[in-house]
């Protein structure tokens, strides 16, 4: 009995060390998280150069491209879940409030990098036109190769928290065992139940979109600085 005792105390122990280094952590961890530009400014001359750091950022963050169109400077990113508590070797949470959040409710970012020619805005639609509805197949949108324009363009980023939930969940209120799920005919004894696991948007991540705008600007400034640097001369044979 003693020592099962002692060994009850000595789990808890150690499970209380293992929480407060998780905390320590990630509150020390997400100090330098949101370090960055909310835009960046650059030459057309590097959009390409850009365009391929954003992917490679993207790619760094457990992002890979889902869908890349450099003519019109998109880049949309799979999925990625966000870190808790439970694993305070992550360091993609921006302050500890966050972190709580992301261990209370299953999320996951998603990023959309646009680029635009700076100064660019859509026009404006006035308050007596009637509006036709959404240009679903964009025949009215006009088409911009971005690849060819000059001047300067602008590179955004959207970062968005989408949360998991499970349409038809009824939790009981005594046991997680008692916890059941509606089904869409309640009657038939063979009928489905509804679908499984659905995400949707909850938040903007402005933190991590600065944390990948900088990530971005070091890139591109450490290019800059190796095409300053004067080759060597050639040695004479």
């Amino acid at each position: 009995m003693i020592a099962r005792k002692l060994t009850q105390r000595a789990t808890r122990c150690a499970a209380g060390v293992l929480i407060a280094a998780g905390v320590c952590g990630v509150v020390l961890a997400g100090c330098a998280s949101s370090e960055g530009p909310e835009v960046i400014v650059l030459d057309a001359g590097t959009y390409h150069e850009a365009f391929d750091a954003a992917v490679e950022t993207a790619r760094r963050h457990r992002m890979p491209a889902e869908m890349k169109d450099r003519r019109r400077g998109v880049i949309e990113t799979e999925a990625a879940h966000a870190g808790s508590l439970l694993e305070p070797w992550r360091t993609d949470n921006a302050s500890f409030v966050q972190t709580l959040d992301n261990t209370f409710a299953h999320q996951r970012r998603r990023t959309r990098f646009e680029f635009i020619p700076a100064g660019f805005r859509p026009p404006a639609v006035p308050d007596d036109e009637d509006l036709p509805g959404p240009d679903v197949f964009a025949e009215d949108a006009p088409t911009m190769d971005l690849t060819q324009v000059d001047g300067e363009l602008e590179l955004r980023v959207w970062v968005y928290l989408e949360r998991a939930y499970t349409p038809g969940l009824r939790r009981d209120t005594w046991s997680r065992r008692l916890t059941t799920r509606s089904r869409i005919h309640p009657t038939d004894p063979e009928a489905s139940p509804l679908p499984g696991r659905h995400w949707t948007p909850v938040a903007r991540d402005k933190a991590y979109e600065k944390r990948l705008l900088g990530r971005i600007a070091r890139i591109l400034d450490a290019q800059d600085a190796l095409a300053d640097v004067d080759p060597e001369p050639a040695l004479d044979r």
